[in-house]
């Protein structure tokens, strides 16, 4: 990355963190999660809060990842998601040409884990960039049922956008 691409990016984040700062509540703010210096202590903060405000422990959480949906008030709002490899149609995965989609913001739940038999669901990597070199976390996510294993094979994935 050039010099005057790693100040506009520095520039972004830093704008980014002072509409943060002059916040009271996150709820129904979105986040670039590309965005934080340390994404992973913002995903780590959401779940707690949940656990907290619920009464919940932390152990029976799981995450839910709303892909382009944004209508839970008590949920996390994350923009800047690329999904690489796939594209998002009818609530599912769909496979395309390796092409990146930029996703519309989407919603970040902690629910209550259940061990229900997910057969078309695929977990996919959710990496910090498009090097792939940091996994943030992993969601499940449903996919078009002719997919199958192609969504693995295909490394299909999330990135937080640079």
């Amino acid at each position: 990355m050039a010099v005057s691409g790693w100040v506009a990016n520095l520039a972004r984040r830093l704008s980014q963190l002072d509409h943060i700062a002059g916040l009271d509540n996150l709820n129904n703010v979105e986040i670039w999660l590309g965005g934080l210096f340390f994404p992973e202590a913002y995903i780590t903060a959401t779940r707690q809060t949940v656990a907290h405000r619920k009464k919940w422990s932390l152990e029976t959480l799981s995450m839910r990842l709303d892909i382009e949906r944004v209508n839970d008030p008590t949920a996390f709002i994350v923009d800047g998601l690329v999904i690489e490899g796939a594209t998002w149609s009818s609530d599912k995965l769909v496979l395309n040409n390796g092409e990146p989609v930029r996703l519309n913001p989407s919603q970040i739940r902690w629910v209550q884990s259940d061990d229900s038999n997910n057969e078309n669901f695929d977990n996919l990597p959710v990496y910090l960039n498009g090097d792939r070199s940091d996994v943030l976390f992993t969601v499940d996510l449903p996919f078009e049922s002719s997919a199958g294993s192609l969504v693995s094979m295909r490394a299909v994935c999330l990135t937080c956008g640079d």
